[in-house]
């Protein structure tokens, strides 16, 4: 999981890393006793302006989506709210 953010002038403010323990064995919130805690997520603090983009998303939606897709889709949606 995690975070894109664009800003509204273009370009990427921030993109998260993946929190993983290792390859392919990422941190997962649950109610188990060896699960991973809120307490371990990554804290990022972005100064935001009205018209950036915030894009929340799995590991599955950032393996598929490059920076550049993003990218041109938040510009079509941009276009199409003028």
């Amino acid at each position: 999981s995690g975070v894109l953010i664009l800003g509204r002038e273009g370009g990427v403010k921030l993109k998260t890393s993946q929190q993983e323990h290792s390859f392919g064995y990422p941190h997962q919130l649950g109610h188990h006793e060896r699960s991973d805690k809120p307490g371990d997520a990554l804290i990022s603090v972005v100064h935001l302006k009205a018209g950036d983009i915030i894009i929340k998303g799995s590991d599955g939606l950032f393996d598929n989506l490059s920076e550049e897709d993003a990218e041109e889709i938040a510009n079509q949606v941009r276009v199409s709210q003028v």
